[in-house]
C-alpha cells in the first residue's frame, strides 16, 4: 500500500496542490516553501498523536492569498491509498473508503469548514471532520487510528535529550517489558548481585561521610520532622525500577550518550525509533506506518546520509517513508520517481504567492530518460533540484566562469537562487526534460562548433533542442532563424567556442593572454605568438589557442580567468542568457 495522490486546498503555503506520488517520497525545496506544512497536512489525516484541538485550525492556517475572505473559506486535505493488500486487515478497515475496487484505491479526506446553517462570526463557528471515500457520513473510527498511523521525526530534535529522558527515550518501551520476561531465579540473581555491589559501595567511608553531611545539614536547617533522611544508592532495590534505570553507553560501555557526537546521537535515536515502530507492528498495535522524517542529514557526513536514506527507502512493505531534505547527497541518491519538488509560484497578475508541487510519478520521462537522469544527477548536479533557475552549460570552464561574469554584470546568481550546471558534454536533452517536469526555468549555453561542416554541430543541436522544448517546432533551414528562435526559447550560442569567444573582447583577450604567458611565456616561439595576439599584431589561431589552453587544463584555466576578469567584459551571448533566466526566476 502507498499514497498515490495528495490534494491540499487553502492550507498554509498551498492554494491548491494536487500531485501523484510513489511508495516513498523525497520532498525537496528551498527554505519556507512549505515542506513541514506538507507533512503536517498529512498528519491531520493520519497522525494519532494529534488531538482534536490540534486538528481544529486557526485563521493563520489558511492560505494568505485568501486575504479578508479567510473567514468563510474551507481547508481540505485528501489522499488516496493504492494497492491495498486484499488479504490484510487494512482493506477491511478501508473498505468504506474504496473509490476504485479494481486497483484497491481508497480515499481519506480532512475538511475544516464553517458549520452548516450558522452565521460565521469567528473561527469558533467552524468544525472539522475526517471521512472515507466520497461520503462525508463515513467517518473514520478507532480501528483506523490504531491500524494506519503516521509518525513524525522532527528536524529540530534534541536527540541527546530525548535519549536521556527516562520517560521519553525510545528505549523505554523495550525496558518496560523486560521485567515481565524475567524468571524468578533471574530476578533473585540480579537483586543478589545488585545488593552485593550496593553493600560494597556503602562501605566506602568517603561516600558515608557525604551521606551523613547531607542529612546533618538537612536536620540543622529544617529538623528531622520535616524531611526524610537520604541515602546514596545506585537505584531503588526494585527489579522494575532497576531495569528502567539502565542507560545506553557507547565505546564498549565506557562513555555516556552525552559524550557522543551529535551525529551519533542522531543515528542512535532514529534506530531506536525504528525498532519501536517495528515492535508496534510485530505485536499488532498497528498494521501500517507512514514515517515522516524531517532533514535526517543533520550532523551526518555524506556517506552516512546516503546509507541512512537507502535503509529508509528500502524498508519493510508496511512502512512508507516521507522524507524532507536539503541534502544534495540524499537528493541525488533518490530514485527519480520518488522526488517531490516544492516551488513558490508568483501570480504575475495578482502578485499572490503559493506553493506548487511537482512529482516525477507518471511524468513524460521515458525509462531511458529516467536512467539518464539517475546516472547524471550527481551530488553537484543535484543542486538543480533546489534551484529557482538553472543555466545549463557544456563543461567546467563555463561552470567556473559564468558566476563571475554575472557578478561583473551586477547579477548575483546565488542570491537569485540560480545554479550553473555542467552536463559534461552536449547531451542537454535529459536535463531539459527533467527541468521542465519540475517547473524550473532554465537556459542553455552551447558552442556553435563549426568544425568545417556545412551546418555547424551547435546549430543542429539547437534545432533538436527546439523540437524537444516546443512540440510545434518544425525544422528550419536558415541558421540565422534557428539562432533567433533558439534565443526566444532560452538557447544561446557563440561564433565558435567559449575559448575563442573570450578573445573577441579586448579586456578578456588581455586577461587570457596573461594567463597563457604565465604558463607558456618561457617557450620563446609560443610566448612570442601569444604576445602578437595580445598586441593585435597577428590574428588569433583558434586551433593553437585551444591547444595552449588544453595544456593548462580547461578547468584550471577557467579558475584562473575567473579571478582576473575585468569589468564589463562578458561575451554578449552569455549576457543574454543570464538576463533571460534572471527575468524568469
Amino acid at each position: 500500500m502507498h499514497i498515490s495522490k495528495i490534494h491540499i486546498t487553502n492550507f498554509r503555503n498551498f492554494e491548491r496542490l494536487e500531485i501523484e506520488t510513489g511508495r516513498n517520497m523525497v520532498i525537496v525545496g528551498e527554505n519556507k516553501v512549505g515542506k513541514s506544512n506538507f507533512l503536517f497536512a498529512l498528519r491531520l489525516l493520519l497522525d494519532p498523536s494529534l488531538s482534536d484541538l490540534d486538528r481544529f485550525l486557526s485563521l493563520d492556517d489558511f492560505w494568505d492569498g485568501l486575504g479578508n475572505s479567510k473567514l468563510g473559506s474551507s481547508i481540505e486535505v485528501s489522499l488516496e491509498l493504492q494497492n491495498i493488500d486484499h488479504s490484510s486487515t487494512t482493506l477491511s478497515i478501508l473498505a468504506d473508503g474504496l473509490i476504485d475496487v479494481a486497483t484497491h484505491t481508497a480515499k481519506i479526506t480532512y475538511v475544516f469548514k464553517p458549520k452548516d446553517n450558522v452565521s460565521i462570526h469567528s473561527i469558533n463557528d467552524y468544525e472539522f471532520y475526517i471521512y472515507l471515500g466520497n461520503d462525508t457520513e463515513r467517518s473514520i473510527n478507532r480501528s483506523f487510528r490504531r491500524s494506519i498511523q503516521m509518525e513524525l521525526f522532527h528536524a529540530l530534535r534534541d536527540c541527546e535529550r530525548e535519549l536521556k529522558n527516562t520517560n521519553r527515550t525510545p528505549i523505554k518501551a523495550f525496558l518496560d517489558s523486560v521485567s515481565d520476561t524475567l524468571t524468578e531465579s533471574e530476578k533473585i540473581s540480579i537483586l543478589t548481585g545488585f545488593e552485593q555491589t550496593q553493600s560494597a559501595l556503602s562501605a566506602v567511608s568517603s561516600l558515608t561521610d557525604i551521606e551523613q553531611n547531607i542529612n546533618s545539614m538537612l536536620d540543622t536547617i529544617v529538623g528531622s520532622s520535616h524531611v526524610s533522611p537520604v541515602q546514596l544508592k545506585l537505584a531503588p532495590q526494585d527489579i522494575n525500577k532497576l531495569v528502567k534505570s539502565l542507560q545506553l553507553l557507547i565505546d564498549s560501555g565506557v562513555r555516556t550518550i552525552s559524550q557522543s557526537s551529535t551525529g551519533s546521537s542522531n543515528i542512535l535515536f532514529l534506530t531506536l525509533k525504528l525498532l519501536n515502530l517495528q515492535h508496534s507492528m510485530n505485536v499488532g498495535e498497528q498494521d501500517f506506518t507512514f514515517l515522516g522524517i524531517e532533514e535526517p542529514e543533520a550532523h551526518l557526513h555524506p556517506h552516512v546520509q546516503r546509507l541512512l536514506f537507502e535503509y529508509f527507502y528500502n524498508s519493510s512493505a508496511n512502512l512508507n517513508t516521507l522524507l524532507t531534505t536539503h541534502s544534495p547527497h540524499i537528493a541525488s541518491s533518490a530514485p527519480i520517481e520518488s522526488l517531490i519538488v516544492l516551488k513558490e509560484q508568483h501570480n504575475q497578475t495578482s502578485g499572490l504567492v503559493s506553493t506548487q508541487g511537482y512529482s516525477l510519478v507518471n511524468s513524460p520521462l521515458s525509462s531511458d530518460d529516467v536512467d539518464d537522469m539517475s546516472r547524471y544527477l550527481t551530488v553537484t548536479r543535484g543542486e538543480v533540484l533546489f534551484a529557482r533557475g538553472v543555466i545549463l552549460v557544456e563543461g567546467d570552464a563555463e561552470e567556473f566562469l559564468i558566476p563571475e561574469l554575472a557578478r561583473k554584470l551586477n547579477y548575483d546568481l546565488d542570491k537569485k537562487g540560480i545554479s550553473v550546471c555542467s552536463v559534461a558534454g552536449t547531451n542537454f536533452a535529459p536535463y531539459v526534460k527533467f527541468l521542465r517536469c519540475i517547473g524550473t526555468p532554465f537556459v542553455i549555453i552551447t558552442d556553435r562548433d563549426p568544425l568545417d561542416r556545412d551546418t555547424p554541430l551547435g546549430i543542429t543541436r539547437i534545432d533538436e533542442l527546439l523540437k524537444l522544448i516546443d512540440s510545434t517546432h518544425t525544422i528550419l533551414q536558415s541558421e540565422a532563424s534557428i539562432i533567433t528562435i533558439g534565443q526566444t526559447k532560452g538557447i544561446f550560442t557563440n561564433n565558435e567556442t567559449l575559448e575563442t569567444e573570450l578573445m573577441s573582447s579586448a579586456p578578456l583577450k588581455a586577461a587570457v593572454c596573461q594567463i597563457l604567458l604565465e604558463k607558456h611565456g618561457d617557450r620563446p616561439r609560443v610566448g612570442n605568438t601569444i604576445r602578437l595576439w595580445r598586441d593585435n599584431i597577428s590574428p588569433v589561431d583558434n586551433a593553437a589557442l585551444l591547444r595552449y589552453i588544453g595544456e593548462i587544463g580547461k578547468g584550471r584555466f577557467a579558475k584562473k580567468l575567473a579571478n582576473a576578469l575585468p569589468s564589463n567584459s562578458c561575451p554578449q551571448y552569455i549576457t543574454s542568457a543570464i538576463e533571460y533566466v534572471y527575468e524568469r526566476t
